[in-house]
C-alpha cells in the first residue's frame, strides 16, 4: 500500500494555490440522475425514556432479518435527515464548491424545480426535464441500504430529454466544457437510450471540438443483466471517441464488471489486478477502484495506489462515494496525476463524512496540512 507522503501533500497543497482561481473558471456538466433521500437509523432495541440503540453493521442487520424467518416481525426506524440525493446532484453540490460553473441536467422537478433542489450551490445551473425519484437510506456505521422509489423516472426518454432541455443547450453543455460526469446508470432504465442519444446526436456531430475529461460511475448495477452492463460498457468506450474517459467503480461494480468482461469472478484477486484487467479490456484512459481503505488508479502511465484517510465513526456515509469522485475529478481539473488525485477524492470523502457537508479548496488545504503534520508528529 502506498500512503500519502509529506513531499506528495506539499505538492497537492501548492498545486491547489496556484490553480485555485483559474479552477473556479472551468466548466463542468453533470447527468442524469436526480432523488430525494430520507437518511434514517434502524433500531436495535429501545430502553427505558425512549432511548435507543441500533443496528451499527448492514450484517447485524441482514443477520436479524434471517434469524425472523418464517415469522411476522416489524422494524422500527429514526428519522435522521432528509437532503438532496442522487448521485449527479450530491456530485455537483461537491464540485460547485470549488468551481463556479458546474450544470446539472437532470429530474430535478418539472415544471418547476423541487424546492429542495435548491439547496444545491448557488454555482450550481439547474436544467430539468422530470421529476425525482425518492431513496430511504438505511444508515449503518459499515455502509448503506438504499430503498429506492423511482417512480415516474422510469418513463423517461432521450426524446424528453432532449426537447425539453433543448438539442442547442445538450450540444454547448456536453461540447463546450472541461469535464463531463455521466452518473448512475443502474438505477435509471433510461440511461442506455440517453447514452446512445447523447453520442449519436451531441457528441458525434460535434466531433472535433474541444476534447474534455469525461467521467463515468455506473452506480450499483447489481439489478442489471451481463448483456445490459455489456452494452453500457461498450457505450462508455465509444465515448472515449470524444473525452479522456475514466470509469469509477466500488468493490461490488467491480466485481460486476470484471465477470461481465471475463465471464468469471475475480476470485482471490485484488482490486489492483482486476483494476488492470478491466482497464485492458476497456481501453478507456483511467479505471478507479474504491473503497473504505484505499483507492486505485490504472491507467497507461502505470498504477497508482493510495490509502484513504480512514473515519472509524462516520456522521454520514451516504454521498461519500460522490465526494471522493467530485475530489478525483478536482484533482483532474488542476492537471494532477492520478496519485494525487487519489488523494483528493479520499480527503474530500474524509471530510464529507467527518463534517456532513462537502470541503470548499479552503477545506481541503486544512485538512492536507493537519495529515502532514500527523505525519510528521
Amino acid at each position: 500500500m502506498v500512503k500519502t507522503n509529506e513531499i506528495e501533500l506539499l505538492r497537492i497543497l501548492e498545486v491547489i494555490k496556484e490553480t485555485a482561481v483559474p479552477l473556479k473558471n472551468k466548466k463542468v456538466t453533470l447527468g442524469f440522475d436526480a432523488f430525494i433521500d430520507h437518511l434514517v437509523k434502524v433500531i436495535r432495541h429501545k430502553g427505558e425514556a425512549s432511548s435507543a440503540t441500533y443496528f451499527e453493521s448492514s450484517l447485524d442487520f441482514g443477520q436479524y432479518i434471517i434469524d425472523k424467518d418464517g415469522k411476522n416481525f416489524s422494524i422500527e426506524i429514526e428519522d435522521i435527515a432528509s437532503k438532496i440525493g442522487g448521485n449527479m446532484p450530491i456530485t455537483a453540490n461537491a464540485l460547485a464548491r470549488s468551481v463556479n460553473a458546474v450544470n446539472c441536467i437532470g429530474p430535478l422537478g418539472y415544471p418547476a424545480i423541487h424546492s429542495t433542489f435548491k439547496e444545491l450551490s448557488n454555482y450550481c445551473k439547474l436544467y430539468s426535464f422530470g421529476n425525482p425519484g425518492f431513496s430511504k437510506l438505511l444508515e449503518f456505521k459499515t455502509g448503506k441500504i438504499i430503498l429506492a422509489e423511482s417512480g415516474k423516472l422510469q418513463f423517461i426518454t432521450w426524446e424528453m430529454i432532449r426537447d425539453t432541455i433543448g438539442k442547442d443547450t445538450l450540444v454547448s453543455l456536453f461540447t463546450d466544457t472541461d469535464l463531463a460526469v455521466i452518473l448512475n446508470w443502474g438505477e435509471l432504465d433510461y440511461s442506455t437510450a440517453v447514452w446512445k442519444g447523447l453520442l449519436n446526436e451531441i457528441m458525434l456531430p460535434a466531433a472535433g471540438k474541444k476534447r474534455s475529461l469525461g467521467f463515468f460511475d455506473l452506480s450499483d448495477c447489481s439489478s442489471r443483466t451481463p448483456e445490459q452492463v455489456s452494452e453500457a460498457l461498450t457505450l462508455i468506450s465509444a465515448f472515449a471517441e470524444y473525452w479522456d474517459v475514466t470509469l469509477s467503480l466500488n468493490l461490488n461494480e467491480a466485481a460486476i464488471v470484471f465477470k461481465v468482461l471475463t465471464g468469471h469472478p475475480a476470485v482471490n484477486m485484488d482490486d489492483e489486478n482486476t483494476a488492470q484487467v478491466i482497464f485492458e479490456k476497456l481501453g478507456i484512459e483511467t479505471i478507479l477502484i474504491h473503497h473504505s481503505k484505499n483507492a486505485i488508479a490504472v491507467s497507461k502511465k502505470g498504477v497508482e495506489k493510495r490509502e484513504s484517510f480512514f473515519v472509524a465513526n462516520p456522521l454520514i456515509s451516504t454521498g461519500a462515494g460522490d465526494n471522493f469522485n467530485a475530489g478525483y475529478c478536482l484533482g483532474r481539473l488542476m492537471n494532477l496525476d492520478n496519485g494525487a488525485s487519489l488523494v483528493l477524492g479520499n480527503a474530500t470523502a474524509s471530510w464529507y463524512m467527518r463534517s456532513g457537508c462537502s470541503p470548499s479548496l479552503q477545506d481541503l488545504q486544512t485538512f492536507l496540512t493537519a495529515q502532514g503534520q500527523r505525519n510528521n508528529s
